[in-house]
């Protein structure tokens, strides 16, 4: 796969996730898109190699106390772009945020192997902690123990 047909990829993906809600895709099948991507772009070393060097990779993989914003489960920490959260069931490797409409967490192990990715169509912060972005916490958690142990 080459780089452009990542892009194109990704791009569709994040439109899709965007979208789902007023398209005839279904969001569980933007989902799956979403999932091939990080898949791909984690398990492909050619992939990898052009869009980063090693200098830059090692940078990425060097944590530091931090979060994202929302945080996402467990104790999070901060590499340059990427964030790892440290949960009871396992360590996964990803993203948080915010999009208009959507809050989103898309993760995976760092060989790509599993991944998972809980989007809801409200924007949520943590704070206040109000009870839907605790249940959203708690669900981020859900996750990652059935994305690392099924």
């Amino acid at each position: 796969m080459t780089l452009s047909a990542v892009a194109t990829r990704y791009a569709n993906a994040l439109a899709d996730v965007v979208t789902a809600g007023s398209s005839v895709l279904r969001p569980q099948d933007a989902v799956a898109q979403l999932r091939t991507f990080e898949s791909t772009l984690q398990s492909s070393a050619e992939l990898h190699n052009a869009l980063t060097t090693p200098a830059v990779h090692a940078s990425q993989l060097t944590f530091v106390p931090g979060e994202s914003g929302p945080p996402g489960p467990g104790i999070n920490s901060a590499g340059l772009g990427i964030y790892r959260y440290a949960t009871p069931c396992g360590t996964v490797y990803g993203h948080t945020g915010n999009i208009p409409g959507y809050t989103i967490f898309a993760a995976s192990t760092l060989r790509g192997t599993r991944s998972l990715d809980v989007i809801v169509n409200t924007q949520l912060q943590n704070t206040p902690a109000r009870p839907p972005y605790v249940a959203l916490r708690a669900a981020e958690g859900l996750g990652v123990c059935a994305a690392l142990h099924s």
